[in-house]
């Protein structure tokens, strides 16, 4: 198990030693240029106003857990959410392989070390866990872990919980079977820190009737606390039969979203201003894909355009 000097990862056996008839290899190629957020717009996958949540969210330091099973785009939605993070913030990632790319100046990576050698070479050993707890050193405005699996997600809740915006992907194929799997052995998450995660994202790769495949977030679900227990507030829906996503107006999804109540709270925004906000962010997205302005270099310049002049492009919305 390696990777390649270009990034590629990289399996290999030798002889019949595990594999028969003999030697094998599996090559796991990545694209030098990453996808844009308006890529997987124009693809489908998710609409305009759905990444313009998305970006709110996680902007104002949310936690976003995407899910999904194997080969369903889990990386490539996390390395399109963090792209459109201010330009001027602290990132920190932290995977098994590298693959996030993203355009900021300030984005410290951090790469687990798997040990081999038994009990000696575990010393030598270096986790997620243990690089999350490195990270939180590095006072990053936002950490990114590219796959929960193990303890892992416990550092990162201790990150949520202490304001950092928390972002990883879990393999789960629903939100309910996600919090099952994180409240039972051996993640045990308390309920408590469950509360703070804000919403869950669900990713499917389905074939069509016509022998298609396509990937489609199929809901995006907020967590809403309670005194006792949490609840799930499924605040986007995908259609299979017309494939189609609900809602699709900005101001359903403000009077709808409990965590863009947070929002409104910690920036001091009304409702009427987050909605134009939402509004000019979907706006934006969906010109891009318009003028088919789909490259990495060319969404990141845009992104980084709309952070510098926000406030005007919102006065231009019509």
């Amino acid at each position: 198990d390696a990777i390649t000097r270009e990034g590629h990862r990289l399996a290999v056996t030798f002889a019949d030693e595990v594999t028969l008839p003999g030697s094998t290899f599996c090559l796991r190629k990545f694209p030098e240029e990453p996808l844009s957020m308006a890529h997987i717009i124009k693809y489908g996958t998710l609409t305009p106003l759905i990444a313009a949540y998305l970006w709110l969210i996680a902007e104002h330091k949310g936690y976003i857990i995407i899910l999904g099973g194997m080969g369903t785009g889990k990386t490539t939605l996390l390395n399109c959410i963090l792209t459109m993070l201010p330009p001027t913030v602290k990132i920190a990632t932290i995977e098994d392989t590298p693959e996030i790319k993203i355009p900021h100046k300030n984005w410290q990576r951090f790469k687990s070390r798997q040990a081999i050698g038994g009990m000696e070479g575990a010393r030598f050993e270096v986790t997620l866990f243990d690089l999350v707890k490195l990270a939180l050193r590095y006072r990053p405005d936002y950490v990114s872990v590219g796959e929960a699996r193990g303890e892992e997600i416990t550092a990162l809740n201790q990150a949520a919980l202490l304001g950092h915006g928390s972002f990883t992907t879990f393999h789960a194929e629903s939100p309910e079977a996600a919090l099952q799997r994180m409240r039972n052995p051996p993640l045990n998450v308390p309920e408590g820190n469950l509360m703070h995660i804000s919403c869950f994202i669900q990713l499917a790769r389905i074939v069509t009737a016509e022998g298609k495949h396509i990937r489609r977030v199929t809901e995006v679900a907020e967590i809403v606390p309670g005194e006792r227990e949490i609840r799930l507030n499924r605040l986007f829906t995908w259609t299979p039969r017309t494939d189609s996503f609900n809602p699709t107006d900005p101001a359903m999804v403000v009077e709808r979203s409990v965590r863009l109540t947070t929002v409104m709270k910690l920036t001091g925004m009304g409702s009427e201003e987050i909605y134009r906000e939402l509004r000019a962010r979907a706006a934006l997205l969906g010109k891009l894909v318009e003028e088919e302005k789909l490259s990495y270099r060319d969404f990141s310049e845009a992104v980084l355009k709309y952070h510098v002049e926000r406030r005007g492009l919102i006065a231009q919305t019509p």
